[in-house]
């Protein structure tokens, strides 16, 4: 993996640990540091907007993920 993040530009490297770790800029995170009201997706209510969710679950971007794969 090491030799991966190495060949990707810094950019995408940065996208790449935060998506990793969980530091990313949805809703659970920025709950954390005070900057949202609330951990919830604004497209799903009822479910917190989590790395998972953005990338996998959420209906919003089914056309993207369709894209991508």
């Amino acid at each position: 993996m090491k030799l991966v993040l190495a060949l990707l530009p810094r950019c995408q490297t940065s996208i790449y640990i935060q998506l990793r770790t969980g530091y990313t800029p949805l809703n659970r995170y920025l709950h954390r540091l005070g900057k949202t009201d609330s951990t919830r997706c604004p497209f799903c209510p009822e479910k917190n907007e989590t790395t998972h969710h953005y990338l996998l679950d959420c209906p919003q971007y089914v056309h993207e993920r369709h894209i991508l794969i």
